[in-house]
């Protein structure tokens, strides 16, 4: 009788920590989906004026360049993060699918805990060269921004990959297997 009763709260505390890492889940999905239009139409809207100032008007803004490089490689992360998500990024499955289920999902574990040691490590270097670019007060000559806040976009990415990286080491098993890969995989293709 103790061990079902134990048993039991084991499984109604697992749902729970499945549920709130859900909720996490959400939250981040609509700021990406939040900031990657918002990124994304930056860049848009930088990128058609620079070309009617260009050619229209034979004039030029000097920081538009910069803002729309800036707001498409901020949305560009975001969308990583994002591809991590629905597993989209770059993985290297072949030698995965030699193995059984559950050596497959080790294996998929492993790799995805490599992948967050790394974009922890990118997080912290990236802090400290931002540190390192307030400290030395660059200011952009194209923009008259400091460089440091055009560089802190490396630990805010990396910070978002770690936040799907763990995400993901974390979730059901049944949602871990090579088949959903395969099944996101046959569904881009058609």
């Amino acid at each position: 009788f103790f061990i079902i009763v134990e048993n039991k709260k084991k499984k109604k505390t697992q749902k729970n920590n499945f549920f709130s890492l859900s909720k996490l889940d959400k939250v981040v999905f609509k700021i990406e989906e939040y900031l990657i239009i918002f990124f994304t139409s930056v860049a848009l809207l930088t990128g058609c004026l620079q070309v009617i100032f260009k050619y229209v008007f034979n004039w030029g803004v000097t920081w538009s360049e910069t803002a729309f490089v800036i707001s498409t490689i901020v949305a560009m992360f975001i969308a990583g993060s994002r591809a991590i998500r629905d597993d989209q990024h770059i993985s290297v499955d072949v030698f995965v699918l030699l193995f059984r289920k559950k050596i497959q999902n080790f294996l998929i574990k492993l790799s995805y805990s490599v992948f967050l040691i790394l974009c922890i490590y990118y997080f912290f270097a990236g802090l400290e060269f931002v540190k390192f670019s307030k400290i030395m007060d660059i200011i952009s000559p194209e923009t008259g921004v400091k460089e440091w806040i055009f560089y802190s976009t490396i630990p805010f990415a990396m910070a978002l990959f770690s936040i799907r990286l763990f995400l993901k080491i974390f979730q059901n098993k049944s949602e871990l297997s090579m088949d959903r890969k395969i099944k996101n995989f046959t569904k881009s293709d058609k």
